[in-house]
């Protein structure tokens, strides 16, 4: 009995860590605050360490650019982006840096854009941002 409640109990942990996007979350965070949604998902923390992925769901095909800006005053991450199946590196951030720019994709519609932030190390201070518009 007991064997059966761990086995059903791990195949919910995998089930919960593992995003609908097919990348898997594994983070620890220090008052993070999160939000995703309709053409837009931030993130921001005092602490962070793994990998994170945000969903921007986009529901206007007129819509065709994706913005961001990125900060941190300590560490290092990379932000890759997934509009077509394929994981690219948008930008990367050491030590103390910001980012900010824009991607525009003309070649297809921009329906499901997967964020995946990730750390090899602790970061502090962090702020991203990330919306889809005309």
């Amino acid at each position: 009995m007991r064997k059966l409640l761990s086995l059903i109990l791990i195949t919910v942990l995998a089930a919960a860590t593992a995003s609908c996007s097919g990348y898997n979350e594994s983070y620890s965070a220090l008052v993070m605050v999160s939000s995703e949604g309709n053409n837009h998902a931030y993130m921001t923390f005092e602490k962070f360490r793994g990998t994170r992925v945000l969903d921007l769901n986009n529901s206007d095909d007129e819509k065709d650019t994706i913005y961001f800006s990125g900060s941190i005053d300590k560490g290092s991450v990379t932000v890759y982006i997934d509009y077509d199946g394929n994981k690219t590196e948008l930008f990367t951030l050491e030590g103390s840096n910001e980012e900010e720019g824009s991607l525009t994709v003309t070649d297809m519609d921009l329906h499901k854009v997967y964020v995946i932030i990730e750390t090899d190390e602790e970061c502090v201070s962090g702020n991203f941002d990330f919306e889809i518009a005309e």
